[in-house]
């Protein structure tokens, strides 16, 4: 049966492509589809974890009801490992003038919020569609990715238990590490700038991602797993769930004061 989130090389022609807006993630390149040259999609394929953190951080943004570009894995491309291509927007524009009040510009202040929630470490930039849709581009850089991809990959190709074990004590401190007080500043900076609306919906983002149902990600974490090792699922499943308890607190903490 064909894998909805997975593309086959071959079904697509290649070419360099260097971007009008946005910044990369290595060389990247535009994929068009053979039988419909509207069917496009930016990939990354240079860096080895950014394919991953793409395709479950868009998948996460819909889960919570963002708008996003939409992400596939490729199975196998060229001569890269592991590769996902993003939906080339050709009509983005870098964004401006967000306002709490207009539906089109309200992810602005969810995807703040989830900027925290996931640990990125990328630039924020947002940019709009030709329905002057609010998405962020380059999320190549989330849920600690780049430092712990050497080790899930060694943990998948042992077979020892005791350094499995090993590996895992190593992974812990990268699941709770939610910045409390930096989602604080933000938010009391938002509320400044933007107001108390604003406010509300970067919050509601926390309550939103702490109250997600998490099996919403069953399928994506299936695709994930016949392109990476099993134990990036693994990791981000676990990820996932110890920061929503986190994500609760900060709430609680907030509101309280």
């Amino acid at each position: 049966m064909k894998d909805p989130n997975i593309l086959q090389e071959k079904d697509f022609k290649y070419e360099v492509f260097k971007p009008s807006v946005g910044s990369d993630s290595g060389v990247l390149m535009i994929a068009t589809k053979l039988n419909d040259e509207n069917e496009q999609y930016v990939v990354k394929c240079q860096v080895e974890w950014n394919p991953v953190s793409e395709f479950i951080y868009h998948k996460i943004a819909s889960a919570l009801g963002m708008y996003t570009q939409d992400v596939k894995l490729f199975k196998k491309l060229l001569e890269a490992k592991h590769a996902c291509g993003i939906r080339y927007c050709a009509n983005a524009r870098k964004a401006d003038g967000y306002d709490a009040d207009n539906p089109n510009r309200a992810d602005f202040f969810r995807f703040n919020a989830l900027f925290q929630i996931l640990g990125e470490d990328d630039s924020e930039e947002f940019y709009t569609d030709e329905q002057d849709r609010v998405f962020k581009l380059d999320n190549a850089e989330a849920f600690s990715l780049s430092s712990t991809y050497g080790l899930l990959i060694k943990k998948a190709k042992t077979k020892s238990q005791w350094i499995k074990m090993a590996m895992d004590e190593e992974l812990e401190k990268y699941y709770g590490n939610l910045n409390k007080q930096i989602c604080r500043m933000l938010a009391d900076k938002l509320l400044e700038v933007f107001g108390e609306k604003a406010l509300k919906i970067y919050l509601d983002t926390f309550i939103r991602f702490s109250e997600l149902n998490l099996s919403m990600l069953d399928e994506a974490f299936t695709s994930l797993d016949k392109i990476y090792p099993k134990t990036f699922s693994e990791y981000l499943r676990r990820y996932l769930e110890e920061r929503q308890p986190l994500c609760r607190v900060f709430i609680e903490e907030y509101t309280k004061n």
